[in-house]
């Protein structure tokens, strides 16, 4: 079974007081990896199944949007975290995922290693809001 990510962001959120800075710190999030976490409580995309066959693509493609919104969920947590706490103030938040997701585009399923943009163009993004705050002199 998969790691679930709110679980690991419980893990960060109790742990990361005890870092001294300055301090690199990488946290791995697994939900959209298979076995992916599912919660059928908390899936806003449906109709959703975990059912891979061709005719149930956009059923399938839901399924895999909703792993990534328990994903998102967790990732703001910890960010609502980190930017709640002194270091959070002087912390550079950066955001990168490892690959994309085919959903039977270019007639590929999940990741493969072709190099089609739905499997190369990944989100990323840095935050360093907290830190030019504190360091603008004009608040």
């Amino acid at each position: 079974e998969g790691c679930n990510d709110a679980l690991v962001t419980d893990r960060v959120i109790k742990e990361i007081g005890e870092l001294k800075e300055p301090f690199f710190a990488v946290v791995h999030y697994s939900n959209v990896h298979f076995p992916y976490v599912y919660d059928p409580d908390n899936a806003p995309f449906q109709p959703a199944e975990f059912n891979k066959d061709a005719e149930n693509n956009e059923k399938y493609r839901n399924y895999y949007k909703d792993v990534v919104y328990l994903s998102d969920i967790a990732v703001g947590r910890l960010i609502d975290h980190i930017r709640s706490t002194e270091a959070g103030q002087r912390t550079v938040l950066l955001y990168t995922s490892d690959h994309g997701e085919s959903f039977r585009e270019h007639w590929q399923l999940g990741h493969t290693s072709a190099i089609y943009d739905e499997e190369i163009q990944v989100p990323g993004w840095i935050d360093a809001s907290a830190v030019c705050r504190s360091l603008s002199p004009f608040g």
